[in-house]
């Protein structure tokens, strides 16, 4: 287990930085995040994500180490519950809407609901700063962009 714990970690780092990177190559993110090494690796995204991972820590630090991850990994779930959202209202945009997809967002905006009301409001709070954090950023790299 221990062993597969590693070998996820080191892929969803990866990962990482190659997402903030692919953002970054498509004019979403700032270009820092695509600027990669001769080896192709993002280096610099990948230092400025592991800094703002250890600043959310330190921001949300429990008495122990369970909660501490219990926090954060319900923060993490919430966040992707938003990318659920911005899914199911690109479908309502697709093509002509019929009941095969009315239902499909039917279904994950009760779903995306549900779990956002049975959170606690400690970690609902995070996730709006979140969001508003990473708007703000956005809109100023859209700004950069235009300029």
């Amino acid at each position: 287990a221990a062993a597969g714990c590693l070998g996820s970690l080191g892929g969803w780092v990866m990962a990482t930085g190659l997402t903030a990177k692919a953002a970054a190559d498509d004019g979403l993110f700032p270009k820092i995040f695509g600027a990669s090494n001769e080896a192709g690796t993002p280096v610099k995204g990948l230092l400025i994500v592991a800094v703002l991972m250890s600043v959310i820590t330190l921001l949300t630090m429990s008495p122990s180490a369970a909660k501490e991850f219990g926090t954060i990994s319900s923060i993490a779930v919430l966040m992707t519950l938003v990318a659920y959202i911005y899914v199911a209202a690109a479908l309502l945009g697709i093509g002509k809407l019929n009941w095969k997809i009315g239902a499909i967002v039917a279904i994950t905006l009760a779903y995306c609901s549900w779990a956002l009301l049975g959170s606690s409001h400690y970690e609902v709070a995070w996730l709006a700063v979140i969001l508003l954090v990473s708007t703000a950023f956005y809109k100023l790299n859209n700004l950069e962009r235009t300029t």
